[in-house]
């Protein structure tokens, strides 16, 4: 059995806990923990999520790069989003609308701060594939 806390999120979503209160390594440490276990799951957005709550920049790297290199770049945007160069973002933004993952797309541009693009993108194309 696992931390109570890792489990609540496994069974109510990662919005059901507050971690600002943790300590930085206890947050890192149960949020890494919560990410692995959403990621195994197929919970991908949920997973992202949890490392970039607990500030884990490697895993985000990681499986960013590993869906990147299987040419999944919707889900690659999921991690690489919270942690990636901004010049590897735009690419990553190219491509995800070019393959169709639209939201995914216009969150990058969201995250590189570019609301005028994210904001096009929404307004002029449709969602064709999730990851």
């Amino acid at each position: 059995m696992g931390h109570p806390l890792i489990d609540k999120i496994i069974n109510d979503g990662i919005d059901s806990v507050n971690v600002d209160m943790l300590s930085d390594q206890l947050r890192f440490d149960l949020m890494s923990e919560a990410g692995k276990k959403l990621l195994h799951m197929g919970r991908l957005r949920e997973s992202a999520d949890a490392f970039a709550i607990g500030g884990n920049q490697e895993q985000l790297m990681e499986q960013g790069r590993w869906f990147l290199d299987q040419r999944r770049y919707g889900p690659a945007a999921l991690f690489l989003r919270h942690a990636a160069h901004p010049d590897m973002l735009m690419e990553l933004a190219q491509k995800c609308l070019a393959a169709g993952h639209v939201e995914e797309a216009a969150a990058v541009y969201e995250s590189l701060g570019d609301e005028t693009m994210a904001q096009f993108i929404k307004s002029n194309f449709t969602q064709t594939q999730s990851p």
